[in-house]
């Protein structure tokens, strides 16, 4: 089976406070790329010989080393099994026998909430409180329920408004989310360095391996707005996103539909759709700016077939692939609502960690949006050059 996952993230779900965050993308067959892999990633002409159900949900156990994993295998891949764990999330081990896989159940089932928040409880210690809303476990600075723990269940409600009110109705999470807000900027360094990640620029950021998003306090006064960054409302958009079934964890979706929908849900207008109901409060401001500009110069144009069909974009010309991703899905999200999210729905339905190239991303589009690639790109080119950015109530236009 082909794999297209990236080793810390499958997208690009790490943040930088200068365009958001750096892309991470998958690759097919056919494209190469710097970003580092999975062992599952790696061929080896040494692949155990037996086989691994992944067809089924079932419980089993696995020790790698002198560690015990319990989940359920999703994949099975040259001597790797991705397993999905109780508590949601997502570890590749390495299996050399299967003396060390033994099934333990026909079914499987969620790791309770109880359980989970107590594990977070031992994993985090005293200096950290862990509370419970609907759908999230938020690790965060003793008490502070109200500022650390309620805004990331608003901001699923409001994800979940914005949908309903366009007739789309989102999954249930399988697993309670899981949002750790660290005390300082420091134990934030010490986190990614221990994940062999840089840090330097980044508030936060969701994996999709541990289904975890992770960030620090900065704050200053104690009522100040803890969501008032519009790049952590980004990245608690991937989590709830993958977690309510608008993109699939395991099923490689393109950079610009995930991208696309994080940074249309920065604009007020989106994540607090029942304040702000406009048009033109849904607007990403800085988006806009940056599509009209490369619009105006010529940058733009014909990057609708290569956004489509790779993430190359997001790589060569970071700045302007996350302009067009919002351009694209905002224009499809306001002008095509009811394609745009049938689209999102059969994206999410693909198989898990199956072949995701270039001929079929684009042949998928055309399906949904026609095949006329350069018809569409100047009609959405239209829309946007009509729309006002607005920058602390005064208008600007490139």
């Amino acid at each position: 089976m082909l794999r297209q996952f990236n080793a810390f993230t499958p997208f690009c779900l790490l943040l930088l406070i200068t365009f958001c965050q750096t892309a991470f993308s998958q690759t097919t067959p056919a494209q190469t790329t710097s970003a580092q892999t999975t062992p599952a990633q790696t061929a080896s002409s040494h692949a155990p010989k037996f086989e691994i159900d992944t067809q089924t949900e079932h419980t089993v156990k696995v020790r790698v080393k002198n560690r015990t994993y319990v989940g359920t295998p999703i994949d099975w891949y040259d001597g790797n099994l991705d397993l999905l764990r109780r508590d949601g999330r997502w570890s590749v081990l390495p299996i050399d026998s299967p003396d060390q896989y033994k099934v333990l159940s026909p079914s499987f089932s969620v790791m309770s909430r109880e359980k989970m928040a107590e594990k977070l409880k031992k994993e985090f210690g005293k200096r950290y409180s862990v509370s419970s809303t609907a759908s999230f476990l938020v690790v965060h600075p003793l008490g502070g329920y109200h500022k650390f723990a309620k805004p990331f269940e608003d901001l699923n409600k409001s994800f979940e408004t914005y949908f309903h009110k366009r007739g789309h109705h989102l999954e249930k999470a399988r697993f309670p989310m899981v949002a750790v807000v660290l005390n300082t900027r420091a134990e934030y360094d010490r986190m990614l360095k221990a994940k062999d990640s840089s840090s330097e620029g980044w508030v936060g950021y969701y994996s999709p391996r541990s289904n975890r998003i992770i960030t620090y306090d900065r704050t200053i006064e104690e009522s100040e707005s803890f969501f008032k960054t519009s790049t952590l409302i980004h990245e608690a958009t991937h989590q709830t996103a993958y977690n309510r079934g608008i993109h699939n964890r395991f099923g490689g979706s393109s950079s610009w539909i995930v991208e696309g929908v994080a940074c249309m849900f920065q604009a007020e207008g989106v994540y607090n759709s029942g304040v702000h109901k406009r048009r033109k409060d849904r607007i990403n401001h800085s988006r806009l700016w940056g599509i009209q500009v490369a619009i105006k110069d010529g940058s733009a144009k014909h990057k609708l077939r290569d956004i489509v069909r790779s993430d190359q974009l997001f790589r060569s010309d970071v700045d302007l692939a996350y302009a067009y991703a919002w351009g694209l899905t905002f224009y499809l999200a306001e002008t095509q609502s009811r394609t745009y999210l049938n689209f999102l729905a059969e994206d999410a339905q693909r198989p898990n960690f199956s072949a995701y190239g270039e001929q079929v991303r684009l042949e998928r589009f055309a399906e949904a949006f026609g095949s006329d690639f350069d018809n569409l790109e100047s009609r959405m080119f239209k829309f946007l050059k009509q729309l006002n950015v607005k920058v602390d109530g005064r208008v600007y236009k490139p």
